[in-house]
């Protein structure tokens, strides 16, 4: 339903750090379903881990963090280029307590 080029008119993320090659369902403001094509030659594969490459977990993070920011979108902007920054760029917080251990 929406190709790379598509997505970037959605979300602020570019190469390298674009984690979402397309979008097969997208109901703005409510749900996305994207895809991550990844393949041998990806740039964190080199050292995690050579031999058996793994994806990063806190890029997995990230690529589900890319897609809800598509799916929180209630309507697509005309040009992310056009809005000021802390009104185009959502967080996703989390804070957890922890207590120091001796």
């Amino acid at each position: 339903m929406l190709n790379k080029e598509e997505i970037k008119k959605i979300i602020p993320q570019r190469e390298p750090f674009l984690m979402i090659d397309e979008v097969e369902a997208y109901v703005p403001g409510e749900s996305a379903t994207a895809y991550k094509n990844v393949d041998e030659s990806e740039w964190y594969f080199q050292g995690h881990f050579p031999g058996n490459p793994i994806m990063p977990g806190v890029l997995i993070t990230e690529a589900l963090a890319q897609k809800d920011r598509l799916a929180l979108e209630k309507e697509l902007p005309q040009s992310m280029a056009n809005l000021p920054p802390k009104e185009n760029l959502p967080l996703l917080l989390c804070r957890k307590e922890k207590k120091a251990h001796e």
